[in-house]
């Protein structure tokens, strides 16, 4: 089997190696959130984003899946999975406010919130608000790391944003041990064209205060 699952709490660079994966010949699908979190408990099996009411199923083989959620499949020891995080956690909560905010979140493959050329005004981030939700997303990351390593898997990688951004698709295609189209594989591009310090106009001071207390930040 060839099931490849991709976890993110996002802006980890996890897009690249989707595409990169993509691009090796795999179906490439993400679990909505969405309707994820429409359950009152996890589903065996997640519906999927950009489609009407389609699920992942047992019989899906040759895949590559991005998922932001705590879904574990029920056969994970036939699923490579591949968990992208970051070191810096406050660049992480800014980042994801940031695409949030100018709903901005990839290249493609989610409609509107694909990367734009459009002019974006500076603004401010509400402090308080941002504190809450770098302590959410803190918590989350840590309770989605440790669901993922009480199970086993077919392979398990673990990845950081701040080496994906400096290595090529050649090495992850080495590392993975797959072979990719490099006219499919738009490795540079999957990488945000704006940076949040330049548009949010207290980056530096909300970034100071975050990084300040270390309780947020394990």
């Amino acid at each position: 089997m060839n099931k490849w699952l991709i976890k993110s709490t996002t802006r980890t660079g996890s897009h690249l190696v989707y595409n990169l994966l993509e691009s090796s010949g795999l179906r490439a699908e993400h679990v909505s959130w969405n309707l994820y979190r429409k359950h009152k408990s996890p589903p065996v099996w997640p519906f999927l984003a950009n489609h009407s009411y389609l699920k992942l199923g047992p019989e899906d083989d040759n895949i590559v899946v991005h998922d932001h959620t705590t879904w574990i499949p029920p056969d994970p020891e036939n699923w490579n999975i591949i968990y992208t995080e970051r070191n810096d956690k406050v660049a992480q909560t800014l980042s994801s406010i940031f695409a949030g905010k100018i709903n901005e979140y990839l290249l493609e493959g989610l409609g509107s919130a694909a990367y734009s050329d459009k002019e974006i005004s500076p603004f401010y981030l509400d402090p308080n608000a941002t504190f809450k939700s770098h302590r959410k997303r803190i918590h989350y990351e840590n309770n989605l790391m440790n669901l993922c390593k009480s199970y086993q898997w077919k392979k398990t990688y673990l990845l950081y944003f701040e080496d994906l951004i400096h290595a090529t698709p050649e090495m992850m295609s080495h590392i993975f041990q797959i072979e990719y189209d490099k006219k499919k594989c738009s490795w540079d591009k999957q990488k945000n064209p704006r940076k949040a310090q330049d548009i949010i106009l207290n980056y530096n001071e909300l970034y100071r205060v975050l990084s300040s207390d270390i309780t947020l930040n394990r």
